[in-house]
């Protein structure tokens, strides 16, 4: 299981158009099943980290779960998921 794969289960299993979430949430969901997974410092710096890029690995559970980000505000620490057409 990757790091970020409970965050794909949850995605794919809550059955929302968007989800909003807080970069805390997220690492609540990652912890949960990998003992002491944090966002790594770079999440909380650099917006591109939160870029739909396939070639960024935590983009990868998103992405495969059907979703984009969006909205993303790094001052708040926050943003959407929102259900994509793009596969």
């Amino acid at each position: 299981m990757s790091q970020y794969e409970p965050l794909e289960i949850h995605l794919r299993d809550s059955g929302q158009e968007s989800v909003p979430m807080t970069f805390g949430e997220i690492e609540k969901i990652i912890d949960a099943k990998i003992i002491d997974a944090k966002l790594p410092p770079s999440a909380f710096r650099h917006r591109p980290w939160w870029a739909n890029d396939r070639s960024h690995i935590q983009a990868h559970s998103w992405l495969r779960a059907g979703y984009r980000t969006e909205n993303v505000d790094m001052a708040g620490r926050k943003l959407v998921f929102r259900k994509s057409t793009m596969r």
